[in-house]
C-alpha cells in the first residue's frame, strides 16, 4: 500500500515536470537593471540567452512567436565560444532601467570581426528597430565609431525591454562576450583599452625598427627575418583586435575578410624562417629543417585556398597551422639546445611561453574553451615574453659573435707578433705557403670542380682576348663546340656518378689534346669548348677528327661497352672578311654542333660550309 502511494505521488510529479517543461523556459533569465547613470560594466552571461539556426531561416517573427521562442537556452562561458560555424544564432536579453536613470547605457560585443551583427530593439509599438553592423559592412555605417560592435540603449520607463540580436560569420569565429556600460565608464574603457594597446603595439614596432636597423649594422639576414615577424606579427594582432579595419582599409570589407588570414599565413612563415635560420638546421638538424619547409609550403596553400576556395577551410587550416608551428618551433628550439647551439636556451623559453599563449588563444578561436579574457588574450601575454626572449637571444648571439670575432682578432694579433719576432727564413715560408694558397685559390676560381678545365666565364673571357688577338695580329681562331651524345641515357641507365667519370675521361683527353696556347673548357653539363689559335679550316677540321677518333676510343668501366660518341661544331675567325665577337663565334660553333647531333651525332660539321661526317672519314 505504501509503495503505490509513493508510485502515485511520483507518477504525478513526472507530469507537472512535463508540463512545465513544454509552457515555460526551462531557466528563466532575470532582466539587466540599470540602477543609477554611473555603474560598473555588466557582463550579460548571466542574463543571455541562446538560440541556433542553423540553415538561418528564422526572421524575427518567428524568434518571437511562442513554438520558437521555448528553444531559447541559457548562455554559459562554454556555449558562448562558438567558434567557426555556418550557423546564425539569436540572443535575447531583458534590460530595465530605474527610476532615476536618464541617460543612455553602451551594449558593446568585444568580438571585433565577426562577419554581421543585428540587434533588434524594441519600439514600445510591438514591433523592433533593427541595426545591422558587421565586417561584412563599412566601417563607417557602424553605429558608433569603435573597434568593437557598440550600440546606444536609450534609458526608457521601469518596465523591462526583451532585445533580440542575430549573429553569424562566415571568415571568422563566433564568440559572445557581450557587456553593459555606462556612457561614462564606455569612454574610459576605450581610452584605457587604447593606451595599452598604443604601447603594446609601439613596442613591437620599434623593436622590428631596432631587427631591421640591426639587418644593416651586422650584415646578418637573420634580423630582417625577425623584423619582418614582427611587423607581420603586430598587422595579426591589429586586425584581430579590430584596429586595423578601424584605421587602414575602413571602406574594405573584402579586406578585412580577407586579408586577417593572409597576415597570419605571413607571420606564420616569417617566424619559422627565422627559427629555420637562426637555429641553423640546415647544417645540424636537416629533419626539422625539412619539416619546417613543408609547414611553410602547407601555409602557402591554405593561404591561397582561403582566397580562392569555396568555403572557410583554408582560415581554419591557417589557424590550426598557428597552433602546430610554434610546437614545431619549440621542438627545433629543445633540439638545438641539445646540440649546444646556448642562444637556442633563450629562445626555447620564449617560444615556449608564447606557445602556451597560442594554444590557449587558437583553441579559444576554434571554440573549444569557455571565453574568458584570459583566453582570449592569452596570445598577446605570451607574445610579450616571447619577444622579450627572443630578444635576448639575439642579443645573446651578437654577442658571441663579437667575442669570436676579437679573439679571432687577437690570434691574428698574437700570430702576427709571433712572425714579427721569428726567423727571416720563417717569414719567407709564411710567404711561399700564402703565396700557394693564393695560387690554389685562384685556381678554384677559374677552373671547374669536377674536370678541372677551365670554367664557363674563364673560358669565354680568354676567348675575348685571343679574338682581339687575333684581330690585332690578323691570324685565324677556330671555336669549337663538343658535346657528348645522349649523355642523359648514360645517367639514366649507369647512374650520374658514371656520367661524371665520362665526363672525366673526355675532359682529360682534350687536356692531353690541346696545345699551350689553346684554351679548353667545360661550358655547362656534358658540354666543352675548345679555342685553338693560328687555326684555319683545314687543321681545324683534322684536329676536330682527331677529338672525335680519340672519344670513340674512350672506355669507362662504370659503363661497360657502352659506346662513347660526340657531336663537334667549329667556327672560324676570318679576320679578312668580318669582325666577329667571341660571343658570335660560340652562337655560330654552337648552331654547328647542332646541325651534327641532327644529322646523326659523331660527326662534326663546320659553321657555313657543308657537313664533314667524321664517322665516314675512318
Amino acid at each position: 500500500m505504501h509503495r503505490s502511494i509513493m508510485l502515485k505521488h511520483f507518477s504525478i510529479w513526472v507530469v507537472l515536470s512535463v508540463a512545465v517543461f513544454y509552457t515555460t523556459p526551462l531557466f528563466a533569465r532575470d532582466a539587466v537593471t540599470i540602477l543609477s547613470n554611473d555603474f560598473p560594466s555588466i557582463g550579460l552571461i548571466d542574463y543571455l540567452e541562446l538560440l541556433e539556426d542553423p540553415a538561418r531561416e528564422f526572421s524575427i517573427e518567428d524568434v518571437v512567436a511562442e513554438s520558437v521562442d521555448k528553444r531559447f537556452e541559457p548562455a554559459t562561458s562554454r556555449n558562448t565560444n562558438i567558434g567557426y560555424t555556418s550557423s546564425a544564432y539569436w540572443l535575447r536579453f531583458t534590460v530595465a532601467f530605474a527610476e532615476d536613470v536618464d541617460e543612455m547605457v553602451i551594449l558593446q560585443l568585444d568580438a571585433p570581426t565577426i562577419d554581421r551583427f543585428e540587434l533588434y530593439v524594441p519600439n514600445g509599438r510591438g514591433g523592433f528597430d533593427v541595426v545591422v553592423t558587421g565586417d561584412a559592412r563599412p566601417y563607417r555605417e557602424r553605429p558608433i565609431d569603435h573597434r568593437n560592435f557598440a550600440f546606444e540603449i536609450a534609458a526608457s520607463s521601469t518596465e523591462p525591454r526583451t532585445f533580440y540580436a542575430r549573429v553569424h560569420s562566415d571568415a571568422s569565429h563566433i564568440t559572445l562576450p557581450l557587456r553593459i556600460y555606462s556612457h561614462r565608464n564606455f569612454v574610459t574603457n576605450a581610452l584605457r583599452t587604447n593606451y595599452a594597446f598604443g604601447i603594446y603595439y609601439g613596442a613591437i614596432l620599434l623593436l622590428a625598427a631596432v631587427a631591421l636597423f640591426s639587418s644593416l649594422l651586422f650584415k646578418n639576414t637573420v634580423f630582417i627575418w625577425y623584423g619582418m615577424y614582427l611587423l607581420t606579427f603586430l598587422s595579426v594582432q591589429m586586425t584581430a583586435n579590430g584596429f586595423s579595419y578601424q584605421l587602414l582599409w575602413p571602406g574594405s570589407p573584402w579586406l578585412q575578410a580577407n586579408l586577417p588570414t593572409v597576415l597570419i599565413g605571413s607571420s606564420l612563415i616569417f617566424g619559422l624562417v627565422f627559427t629555420k635560420n637562426f637555429l641553423q638546421l640546415s647544417k645540424q638538424i636537416t629533419t626539422l629543417d625539412r619539416l619546417i619547409m613543408v609547414t611553410i609550403i602547407t601555409i602557402s596553400a591554405a593561404v591561397i585556398y582561403h582566397l580562392f576556395g569555396p568555403n572557410n577551410y583554408g582560415v581554419r587550416a591557417v589557424v590550426a597551422l598557428a597552433v602546430f608551428s610554434p610546437v614545431l618551433i619549440f621542438i627545433a628550439a629543445a633540439r638545438a639546445l641539445q646540440l649546444g647551439r646556448t642562444p637556442a636556451r633563450y629562445f626555447l623559453i620564449g617560444w615556449g611561453l608564447f606557445l602556451t599563449g597560442v594554444i590557449i588563444t587558437g583553441l579559444h578561436v576554434l571554440g573549444f574553451p569557455p571565453h574568458q579574457y584570459a583566453a582570449a588574450y592569452a596570445m598577446q601575454l605570451g607574445s610579450v615574453f616571447q619577444i622579450v626572449f627572443v630578444s635576448l637571444a639575439l642579443v645573446h648571439q651578437v654577442t658571441a659573435n663579437q667575442r669570436e670575432s676579437d679573439a679571432q682578432i687577437r690570434a691574428a694579433h698574437d700570430e702576427l707578433h709571433a712572425l714579427n719576432e721569428g726567423l727571416e727564413q720563417q717569414v719567407y715560408d709564411r710567404t711561399i705557403e700564402l703565396e700557394t694558397r693564393n695560387q690554389e685559390l685562384t685556381e678554384l676560381a677559374v677552373r671547374d670542380g669536377l674536370t678541372g678545365l677551365y670554367n664557363h666565364s674563364t673560358a669565354i673571357e680568354l676567348l675575348k682576348q685571343i679574338v682581339e688577338h687575333g684581330k690585332r695580329y690578323e691570324f685565324p681562331t677556330a671555336v669549337m663546340m663538343l658535346d657528348i651524345d645522349k649523355f642523359k641515357t648514360i645517367n639514366d641507365t649507369f647512374g650520374h656518378p658514371a656520367g661524371d667519370k665520362v665526363i672525366r675521361a673526355v675532359s682529360d683527353m682534350l687536356s692531353d689534346e690541346v696545345r699551350s696556347a689553346d684554351v679548353v673548357g667545360r661550358y655547362g653539363g656534358d658540354e666543352f669548348i675548345v679555342v685553338l689559335s693560328h687555326a684555319d679550316v683545314s687543321s681545324a677540321r683534322e684536329y676536330g677528327e682527331r677529338l672525335l677518333q680519340r672519344i670513340r676510343n674512350i672506355e669507362v668501366a662504370e659503363i661497360g661497352s657502352h659506346r662513347i660518341t660526340a657531336s663537334l661544331g667549329i667556327s672560324i675567325l676570318n679576320t679578312d672578311a668580318e669582325e666577329p665577337t667571341a660571343g658570335k663565334l660560340i652562337q655560330r660553333a654552337d648552331q654547328a654542333m647542332y646541325k651534327s647531333k641532327q644529322d646523326g651525332r659523331d660527326r662534326l660539321t663546320i659553321s657555313n660550309l657543308s657537313l664533314i661526317a667524321a664517322n665516314d672519314q675512318r
